[in-house]
């Protein structure tokens, strides 16, 4: 058996480069690759409304306490956001309380600095140190 070179194929750098742009494009995907997260069927109603919305329009989300609204949309939806735009996105949280609000925000911000996923997939999405965030 031929010792391996510790190079990667060409074709396995093609294969990554497709999974990763395709899990850019999808946030189902993105919530399992990055959160390791399975959407349930009601988030994947969920995630299909949140990538079909447009600047200006409004979607209400209802739904019951422990249904990860804070989860998919505070987290999931928001950090995939930042990765698709981080030059023009700008997320601020309104939540019945001012603790859960920095609560996410910072989960957000946690995401952007340390998830070696989040910056496999979004490499140029970087935090700007002469801004502050929460």
């Amino acid at each position: 058996m031929p010792a391996s070179s510790g190079k990667s194929k060409p074709d396995e750098s093609s294969n990554l480069e497709t999974v990763l742009t395709e899990t850019r494009r999808s946030l189902s995907r993105y919530m399992r690759f990055v959160f390791g997260l399975m959407p349930a069927s009601h988030h994947m109603v969920w995630l299909k409304a949140l990538r079909d919305l447009h600047p200006g329009d409004r979607l209400l989300i209802v739904a019951p306490p422990d249904h990860a609204k804070s989860t998919v949309i505070g987290l999931v939806w928001s950090s995939w956001l930042l990765g698709q735009d981080p030059d023009h996105v700008h997320i601020g949280y309104v939540s019945n309380t001012a603790r859960q609000a920095n609560r996410e925000s910072v989960a957000v911000r946690d995401l952007v600095a340390y998830s070696k996923r989040f910056n496999l997939l979004f490499p140029k999405t970087r935090l700007d140190q002469n801004k502050g965030t929460s």
